[in-house]
């Protein structure tokens, strides 16, 4: 079963750098058994009632330059704040360069754009979509419409919809630099392309099981698409022509336990071998998030697991998210029929 003792050691340092409120007693001569514990116990109990605020202290002075663990993200006493608790679903979260954040009450139906200035809310059109990104030149929304077969194009400044291709059952897109549109098909576990000087849909990927988020990297030369039916999210290299190749499973997914599978004594929990993985958005110093049935799991640009930020709610779903705000350093969250936010210390350590 392993070293007790060193088990404790780095369960206690991994408490103390997440800075909880947390007090290690360790002393020679004793076996593996309660006689210290129990020796111990009054004390304890003493210590875990006391009546001073305990004041986290962060400490990331022993971290490597190039790690983006949680803590450099997170703003000691910044919590998750309700922007919208009104709507039917939430889902397709966006950002323009402004950092307006645009989304889609998918049951009034509507699409919605949240002044980042002063958080007015102005609806844009009545559509129903799973997934909003903006074209190339900003102009235009590019939005998925499975319930109708088509991906269209949306008019920010009216509301104006044009159909760019019948069809297909897209879930969710993103647009590459050279204007291709790349969507998600999660039923037929396909990675689409469209080009829509020609309108022609072309496949380009197949074999996910359940292809969900997508999501490019910040120079467009990296795809990152999230499984809902699996354990990975997984990335691809972005040709000039929006082909890809390169697949690789890149980050890897916290899991939920298992809660109907067997434990056994001495062994790890059980897992359900699905993540969930949803909505995805990349961040300016190309952090990856992925929304999951844990909640928003986080990357850095190589794959690495940073954290994971759990739901606010553990009974609603998590569909997207999305970094918007004046600075673009705010995370938002479709969270069933709310929307949330909470500010986030994006740039490097250092910067």
């Amino acid at each position: 079963f392993g070293s007790w003792w060193w088990s404790n050691l780095q369960m206690a340092s991994a408490l103390s750098y997440m800075g909880y409120d947390t007090r290690f007693d360790q002393a020679e001569g004793y076996a593996h058994n309660a006689d210290f514990g129990g020796s111990k116990f009054p004390e304890a109990m003493k210590w875990l009632w006391r009546t001073e605020k305990h004041t986290p202290m962060i400490d990331t002075k022993g971290d490597l330059g190039g790690d983006l663990t949680l803590l450099n993200l997170l703003i000691p006493g910044e919590s998750w704040t309700l922007v919208a608790g009104d709507l039917g679903f939430a889902d397709a979260l966006c950002a323009d360069k402004d950092g307006n954040l645009y989304f889609c009450d998918m049951k009034a139906p509507a699409v919605i754009r949240i002044n980042a200035a002063d958080g007015s809310r102005t609806e844009i059109c009545k559509e129903s979509v799973s997934g909003l990104e903006f074209s190339a030149d900003g102009s235009l929304l590019y939005a998925c419409q499975g319930s109708q077969s088509r991906v269209i194009s949306i008019k920010p400044a009216n509301g104006e919809v044009k159909v760019i291709a019948e069809g297909v059952k897209p879930n969710d897109l993103a647009v590459t630099k050279d204007g291709f549109i790349l969507f998600t098909q999660t039923g037929k576990s396909e990675v689409v392309r469209i080009n829509p000087a020609s309108g022609e849909v072309t496949v380009v990927d197949t074999g996910i099981t359940k292809p969900n988020g997508i999501a490019l990297s910040n120079d467009g030369g990296t795809l990152a698409v999230s499984d809902y039916g699996g354990t990975h999210t997984w990335t691809f290299r972005v040709n000039a022509d929006g082909i890809l190749d390169a697949k690789m499973p890149t980050m890897p997914m916290r899991l939920p336990i298992d809660q109907k599978g067997e434990f056994k004594f001495g062994e790890a929990p059980p897992y359900v071998q699905v993540a969930k993985g949803d909505g995805m958005a990349v961040d300016k110093v190309g952090r990856y998030y992925v929304t999951s049935e844990l909640g928003v799991q986080i990357f850095d640009p190589t794959g690495r697991p940073c954290g994971v930020l759990p739901k606010v709610d553990k009974d609603q779903p998590l569909t997207t998210c999305m970094l918007a705000g004046p600075d673009h350093s705010t995370l938002y969250i479709a969270h069933g029929t709310k929307i949330y936010c909470r500010k986030l210390t994006v740039e490097k350590p250092g910067k």
